[in-house]
């Protein structure tokens, strides 16, 4: 077994439930906040292109620059790849036109399964509840298209960074069926 982490230790998939009640095996806490965004309403979730979604993830200032155009690289890798697959949700302040949080979600309709990609929040938006409306968002876009599956990507395992914990804490919330996988097998020659 290799030492060193080659791979994701452990990934969250959620199965999609009928349209009435998708969010019913979420965490009070997050159905609690997804009625709260849904009341409020303080963004217009919707898609956006690819340059106001870079721009607002910069604007967050979070992760340092070199670890942000990493992420941005990968989201333009993936738009050539993909094309139209790659979807990119924001949540716009209607004054300012400002994307003030966002997610990117890469949609595989061959395998009925939508991969989390980046997600980030500005610091003014995140008493807001925008988080669970972007993930609230992401599961009625995949209702309407008949996805099945929802791939939250990477969850904290324990050996993990500790760094991850925040936002494993937060994918939790959305009951996903945890997937494990072991340190990958090398050979040394």
């Amino acid at each position: 077994r290799s030492p060193f982490p080659m791979n994701d230790r452990q990934n969250g998939v959620v199965k999609v439930m009928g349209p009435d009640a998708y969010w019913e095996s979420w965490t009070s806490h997050a159905k609690r906040h997804r009625r709260r965004f849904l009341t409020r309403r303080p963004y217009d979730i919707r898609e956006v292109p690819l340059n106001a979604f870079i721009a607002g993830y910069h604007a967050t200032g979070k992760l340092g620059r070199r670890m942000r155009d990493a992420y941005v690289g990968l989201l333009t890798q993936r738009l050539a790849a993909h094309g139209d697959g790659l979807r990119l949700f924001g949540a716009v302040d209607a004054d300012s036109g400002r994307v003030m949080a966002g997610l990117a979600v890469l949609d595989l309709p061959d395998i009925s399964q939508s991969l989390h990609m980046i997600a980030y929040n500005h610091p003014e938006a995140e008493e807001t509840s925008v988080g669970h409306g972007l993930i609230d968002h992401w599961f009625t876009h995949a209702i309407r298209h008949d996805i099945r599956f929802l791939n939250f990507a990477l969850v904290h395992a324990p050996g993990d960074p500790s760094a991850w914990k925040g936002y494993s804490r937060f994918k939790r919330q959305f009951s996903p069926f945890l997937i494990r996988y072991p340190l990958p097998l090398i050979r040394i020659s």
